[in-house]
């Protein structure tokens, strides 16, 4: 039997050794699954995409963790892939035209970076889960709460 993946895409300012990879890493170790995270460059939003784009098509995940930038990225290049997105900031492509059925969105009613509001129409339009958290874009004080809502992803596929 194949171990699960999950790839993680991290933001504009993140890494893949962040807080919020590292805490998804942790956990996807200890559950042996396979966690792999590719360095996005930070000033190249077209190759960052293609960086992402290749390792989703060769690696096959079962999941995708993607944060800020890198949620706008895998919501554009995936669609059937249970994906758990970390405030997406739609601001380098615009809101995605379609969904994975298994999407949840974790965002902070405090964020100044990518509105709230942006990922409550998208849940809206297409019938996502969302939890909204009492923290900031970067959602640092929520790492238990990304936690539980992935354990329920991983779960549910």
């Amino acid at each position: 039997m194949k171990p699960t993946k999950i790839i993680f895409l991290h933001g504009l300012e993140g890494s893949p050794t962040g807080q919020k990879a590292t805490a998804v890493k942790a956990l996807a170790e200890k559950a042996g699954y396979k966690f792999i995270a590719p360095d996005l460059p930070r000033y190249d939003n077209d190759y960052a995409l293609q960086i992402a784009k290749k390792e989703i098509d060769k690696e096959g995940p079962d999941l995708i963790v993607a944060s800020s930038r890198g949620a706008n990225i895998a919501l554009h290049i995936i669609h059937e892939i249970p994906t758990l997105a970390l405030a997406p900031s739609f601001r380098f492509f615009g809101p995605p035209k379609r969904v994975p059925s298994k999407l949840t969105v974790v965002h902070g009613v405090h964020d100044d970076v990518a509105p709230l509001p942006q990922s409550l129409a998208l849940v809206g339009q297409f019938g996502a889960k969302v939890v909204v958290t009492k923290d900031d874009h970067r959602l640092a004080e929520s790492l238990p709460v990304i936690l539980q809502e992935l354990n329920l992803l991983l779960l549910r596929s």
